[in-house]
């Protein structure tokens, strides 16, 4: 992804790049970082322990609820429909 954002020129000063410990790597590496990775680059590491996914997924969950239920409270939404045309055969 970074080699293919660097080639189309979405590296420069303009841009910020917010990746997960899953592009950098190890937190505690030596290694230097690869040559595509451009300058500024923020790389998140964050907690996976089984507990604690648990809570975060508890978390979105919520999230999630809280703006369905915002969005079924607002009066510009009242005709609005959040059905939808997917299933598990569309193509």
């Amino acid at each position: 992804i970074i080699r293919a954002a660097n080639e189309l020129e979405l590296t420069g000063k303009n841009y910020i790049w917010i990746v997960t410990q899953s592009i950098v790597g190890p937190a505690f590496s030596n290694t230097p970082p690869p040559p595509d990775f451009p300058p500024g680059l923020l790389g998140i590491h964050f907690n996976t322990t089984m507990h604690r996914l648990m809570e975060e997924i508890e978390r979105s969950v919520k999230i999630f609820v809280h703006g369905l239920e915002q969005f079924l409270e607002d009066p510009q939404n009242a005709n609005m429909s959040l059905a939808h045309n997917l299933n598990c055969t569309s193509n």
